[in-house]
């Protein structure tokens, strides 16, 4: 009988040690991030390496993007309708600029597509992550250096 109460004791201790109105964030923010990373896999499909080698990007594109890369790097968190119609701006002038073809294009356009969408996301206030934003100038990285284009 005692250790019944003992048993008893300790489940109350516990149960009343825990709060029921604390959320687990733990599960919420892994579930998040693995919704993240297969949203960005799935804006990027078909996005690849040129036979394990990095695409060819001209020199205008390159300094765009490295221009976004900065803005992201730089942003204080207070207004990202600003920072997406600004990303929104300066892809246009690389748009406007871009004068490299062939499959070295097609794939930057598979990155560029990505980027435009999700710079939609943020000028409409529709979003404020800007992880995705962040991955696709990763994944331009990852995929493209400046190089002689044909």
């Amino acid at each position: 009988m005692k250790t019944y109460y003992i048993l008893l004791s300790l489940l109350f201790f516990v149960a009343c040690s825990t709060d029921p109105n604390k959320e687990d964030t733990t599960e919420e923010s892994t579930t998040t991030q693995s919704l993240t990373e297969d949203e960005v896999a799935a804006d990027l499909e078909g996005l690849t390496l040129n036979n394990g080698q990095k695409w060819l990007a001209d020199r205008s594109t390159d300094e765009g993007m490295r221009t976004v890369q900065q803005m992201l790097d730089n942003f204080d968190g207070e207004d990202t309708r600003k920072l997406g119609s600004d990303i929104k701006e300066k892809l246009n002038e690389v748009i406007n600029a871009c004068d490299f073809k062939g499959e070295d294009h097609n794939q930057y356009h598979i990155i560029l597509h990505a980027m435009l969408k999700e710079t939609k996301k943020l000028k409409s206030g529709a979003s404020a992550d800007l992880t995705k934003m962040k991955a696709y100038i990763n994944a331009y990285y990852e995929h493209f250096e400046v190089g002689e284009l044909e």
